[in-house]
């Protein structure tokens, strides 16, 4: 997962999947990015899984909504924050979808309350 050489030869191979391969591949790509590159927001990888986020198949579009949300797990990033925003207006009406959107919300943010925790936690024994 750490290695660069490595996961650039991942990348061209997952490439190469996604253009050839069917709906159960896709189905497992978007996963295998996020695994690869957790609490990692590069660019590349979260246009690539906002793309997949809007596929006609409902499997495929939640497993990329929830590999966004692995990616960003902690990072507070913004332009993730804004697309996932966009997926939950897209996806209102679709309850089941809407409610992994907002867990991959969750997850971008959680770093936020952990931090809050930690500082609450270490005054209160300070004084």
């Amino acid at each position: 997962m750490g290695e660069e050489v490595g996961s650039e030869m991942l990348w061209r191979s997952f490439d190469h999947f996604l253009q050839f391969g069917d709906v159960s591949v896709k189905r497992t790509i978007s996963l295998s990015m996020a695994l690869l590159n957790i609490s990692n927001p590069k660019v590349i990888v979260s246009d690539l899984l906002s793309k997949l986020a809007y596929e006609t198949n409902k499997e495929v579009a939640t497993n990329a909504i929830f590999s966004i949300g692995l990616i960003s797990c902690g990072t507070n990033n913004s332009r993730i924050g804004t697309n996932l925003r966009q997926l939950a207006g897209y996806y209102s009406d679709d309850q089941s979808i809407l409610q992994v959107v907002r867990l991959a919300q969750g997850l971008l943010h959680m770093g936020k309350v952990l931090k809050c925790i930690i500082i609450i936690n270490t005054s209160y024994r300070d004084s």
